[in-house]
């Protein structure tokens, strides 16, 4: 069975870098703008990504690695 993350927070484990927060209203406004980054622009190699979510039993920990040459993304 598979769980439907509604409404993630996102931060980076272990450091003050919220990456998006869904409430309180002043922090979504605040980390809203990440969204649009990239995520090699946020996170170094090797940090974990916590994702929470009232859909989640737990927190989901995402350790990031990056492979190979990384393409810049193309702005819509």
């Amino acid at each position: 069975m598979y769980r439907k993350v509604k409404k993630p927070s996102l931060s980076v484990a272990g450091s003050v870098v919220m990456l998006y927060f869904q409430r309180p209203p002043a922090l979504e406004s605040q980390t809203r703008p990440n969204l649009k980054k990239a995520v090699k622009d946020l996170v170094p190699a090797g940090y974990d990504v916590t994702v929470t979510s009232v859909t989640l039993p737990v927190d989901l920990s995402i350790l990031i690695e990056y492979s190979g040459k990384l393409k810049e993304r193309k702005e819509d």
